[in-house]
């Protein structure tokens, strides 16, 4: 009598534990992006950064291959916009959008601009010999 009890409580125990584990991923929003300079062409190796709209947090990141595009998947619903970012360029931000179910592909484009160069006229580079030496 002792064990039909002890598995009946087990059962009643652990039975509501999978239902939560049957529960289907949501993720699944795509975001494409393309990037590319003002003259037109695509820029490659830019860092694309998705972030949340309400918090900024940092949710995923992705890199820009030779044509310029970058596909991040498995996204969940929400709101997000992305920050683009490469060297000798100037971060750009993206349009903020919305993953939901009427609307889980998303693909927007970013132009880069060129950062100024500065260049120094002259620099001077000075040492001092230590008073101690070893």
């Amino acid at each position: 009598m002792r064990i039909h009890l002890l598995s009946f409580l087990l059962i009643l125990v652990f039975a509501p534990g999978q239902e939560l584990l049957a529960q289907p991923i949501t993720a699944k929003g795509k975001l494409i992006v393309n990037v590319s300079s003002e003259s037109g062409d695509p820029v490659l190796d830019a860092t694309i950064s998705l972030k949340r709209k309400k918090d900024s947090v940092l949710v995923k990141t992705g890199i820009t291959g030779k044509d310029g595009k970058s596909e991040i998947e498995n996204l969940k619903e929400g709101n997000y916009f992305i920050v683009v970012t490469h060297i000798g360029y100037i971060k750009a931000s993206g349009k903020p959008f919305s993953i939901n179910e009427t609307q889980s592909s998303v693909e927007t484009s970013v132009l880069l601009k060129p950062a100024e160069v500065k260049s120094l006229n002259e620099v001077t580079v000075t040492a001092k010999k230590p008073f101690i030496e070893r």
